[in-house]
């Protein structure tokens, strides 16, 4: 390889470096997601498998949060089985304080409106 094929190939590295450095720095609700959002609640909320509201719906989120948010707070803790889907009691994370719940799921209203 030749310095200047090396030189266009650092260039690119570089490009393609920078790039993906950016792509991490968006406004994707993920990106500065909460650990224990990833650990816990990414599984489904991110697609929104089994008719969870995915993160960054805005819509579908207002419209649970409509209810008010002491019901958002109960089906998140205490589970929830109906026409929109299943929620495990605590996304299945029995070790999980309350307080932990009500946060991660203040967190997933909060990047999705």
């Amino acid at each position: 390889m030749t310095t200047d094929s090396r030189s266009r190939f650092l260039l690119l590295l570089l490009s393609i470096s920078a790039i993906v450095f950016l792509g991490a720095c968006s406004a994707d609700p993920e990106a500065n997601a909460p650990q224990l959002y990833v650990n816990s609640c990414g599984w489904c909320h991110t697609e929104g498998i089994g008719g969870a509201p995915a993160i960054g719906d805005k819509e579908d989120w207002e419209r649970r949060t409509a209810k008010g948010m002491a019901k958002v707070y109960a089906n998140a803790i205490d589970g929830y089985e109906g026409a929109t889907g299943i929620m495990p009691a605590k996304g299945s994370r029995a070790d999980l304080s309350d307080e932990e719940v009500k946060k991660l799921v203040d967190f997933m209203v909060e990047v999705s409106q």
